[in-house]
């Protein structure tokens, strides 16, 4: 019974936080306002956008989140602000939530006159505020055109939002609630099965306390709170492979649980071993880092997760088969996270449509069923 009211208070705070459209702070994905387009060349620049000569490329857009993948061109969006800004007196906030190499935004003035402010990871020190996400400030007076320059390797999802200041401050007090929630859940969490190693000495508990700050940094680096709190201190090529290297770290610390809590060497020795080269397998591509490009890198650690996820199933499922009582309890737990890590997966392959969702809620309540479980 409290395990349950535990799961309902958690799941709806998360649930309402984040997906609450009667919230006066809440701003809608701005996908469907843009049009877009591709240069191939790499050589338009925003005078020649602004001169007319590329009115008739641009193209219309129906995803409320749309994504470009893995592109070499240069993706061009341009936002008519009309429609979205009410209050043209004050100045507003525009926020590209995701991780990109560059996010160089262009304010256009009705006299064709324009502001750069550059962003994306390339630019992330020079952020006008600390956060998450790129924030960009935006001066409502006289604006015609917002245009976003995107590029680079990374994978270019669109998740866009335009708010006033107020609309902001509330947005993100929003998120620090629902993500302290998560966090403080987890950590909380880490504590206790802590205690519970140094009370009764076994290893399990010690592994589990690996697995979940592991999963806290996989968290971590995934809602991009590595650029708010290590953005002026870590490197460049860090901000880019933090996603890539902490699934690694997880991948480990998942392996390394499931062994302990299983008993593996014991009940399937072979299984054991095959267990043990994923255990350094999924270190490999954090070793290639510097010689394999960013598509390549990211593809082979989403395999590895699907690889990883459906192998722990497996060593789960066959153990329950054979009557082990703790494998039931694995086997429910794990399932829901397991789900939660091959959907995340298959969108970083873009097997799946691109949604926020599936890297920011899924993820938190998949993780809060599977310890509560």
């Amino acid at each position: 019974m409290n395990r349950f009211l535990l799961l309902t208070f958690f799941v709806f705070n998360l649930l309402f936080v984040n997906y609450s459209h009667l919230h006066p702070a809440y701003a809608e994905s701005l996908g469907k306002h843009y049009e877009y387009y591709i240069d191939s060349t790499k050589e338009v620049t925003i005078d020649d956008l602004l001169s007319g000569r590329y009115d008739d490329e641009f193209k219309s857009i129906k995803e409320d989140y749309p994504s470009f993948a893995y592109s070499d061109d240069v993706i061009w969006l341009r936002l008519d602000p009309e429609k979205l800004i009410e209050d043209t007196r004050n100045p507003h906030w525009f926020e590209f939530i995701d991780k990109v190499n560059h996010a160089d935004l262009y304010t256009v003035a009705k006299d064709d006159t324009y502001t750069l402010e550059k962003g994306g990871i390339s630019g992330v020190k020079n952020q006008v505020v600390d956060y998450r996400s790129f924030i960009y400030e935006i001066s409502s007076q006289d604006l015609k055109y917002i245009f976003l320059k995107l590029s680079g390797d990374m994978p270019i999802p669109v998740n866009t939002k335009l708010m006033s200041t107020t609309s902001f401050i509330e947005e993100v007090a929003k998120y620090k609630y629902a993500s302290g929630i998560f966090y403080g859940f987890m950590i909380s969490l880490s504590l206790y099965n802590l205690f519970l190693f140094f009370s009764l000495r076994e290893k399990a508990y010690l592994y589990y306390v690996f697995y979940v700050m592991s999963f806290i940094l996989f968290q971590f680096t995934m809602n991009g709170l590595d650029l708010e709190y290590f953005g002026d201190s870590l490197n460049e090529w860090m901000l880019i492979n933090s996603i890539s290297i902490s699934s690694c770290i997880l991948y480990f610390f998942m392996i390394l649980f499931s062994k302990e809590f299983l008993g593996t060497r014991k009940v399937l020795p072979r299984v054991n071993k095959v267990l043990n080269i994923m255990m350094v397998l999924v270190f490999l591509p954090i070793i290639f880092i510097p010689f394999i490009e960013f598509k390549t890198l990211s593809d082979s650690v989403s395999m590895l997760g699907l690889v990883v996820c459906f192998l722990l199933w497996y060593v789960g499922y066959r153990l329950m088969a054979k009557g082990l009582r703790i494998a039931r309890f694995y086997v429910v737990a794990w399932t829901i996270l397991l789900l939660t890590v091959i959907i995340q997966a298959l969108s970083f392959l873009y097997i799946i449509p691109f949604h926020p969702m599936i890297f920011e809620l899924i993820p938190e309540i998949g993780a809060a069923l599977e310890v509560i479980f």
